[in-house]
């Protein structure tokens, strides 16, 4: 079980009901903001883990929310993940953006949301480094064991072997 808490900014009551739902289940805590002046107001109080931000708010966008939280030094290291009904359209503003380490594409299964809210804690750090100081990601997080060679070799050569 988390203990991380959540930010949603989403203008939509039903995602907002089914996200505070399927994340509290899994132990985060989970605070709900229903339009972008609300969600900076609460960012700067709560200082949250990761904030999950929908990208058409009334009488804003997610990327204008977004860019006026990472003006508090407070919240500069906060990762974001986008939620969006028009998908690459509205990704592709979001670029430029460090703290963005993922994307949602609505609409969205509880699984799916369950699975990018726990990577972008896990990831979001490295990711928002990463992207400030434009040095590399690794591809993979945590230990990868080495491959085992098995199986049968009486086909190669010594030639091929040696090669190798």
């Amino acid at each position: 079980m988390s203990t991380s808490t959540i930010l949603v900014i989403d203008d939509s009551a039903t995602i907002r009901k089914m996200v505070d739902s399927h994340l509290s289940q899994e132990g985060y805590r989970v605070v709900l903001a229903q339009n972008g002046e609300i969600g900076i107001q609460m960012a700067r109080e709560i200082k949250p883990d990761l904030i999950l931000l929908d990208h058409q708010l009334p009488g804003t966008t997610g990327l204008e929310v977004c860019k006026k939280i990472l003006q508090f030094a407070e919240c500069q290291n906060i990762p974001f993940v986008v939620s969006s009904t028009l998908r690459k359209q509205a990704y592709i503003e979001y670029m430029d953006v460090p703290n963005v380490v993922d994307s949602l594409p609505k609409p969205f299964t509880p699984n799916l949301l369950k699975m990018a809210v726990a990577n972008a804690l896990e990831t979001g750090s490295m990711i928002i480094a990463s992207q400030t100081n434009g040095t590399a990601v690794p591809e993979v997080v945590g230990e990868t064991d080495q491959p085992a060679l098995s199986g049968d070799f009486r086909w190669l050569g010594l030639r091929e072997v040696i090669d190798f």
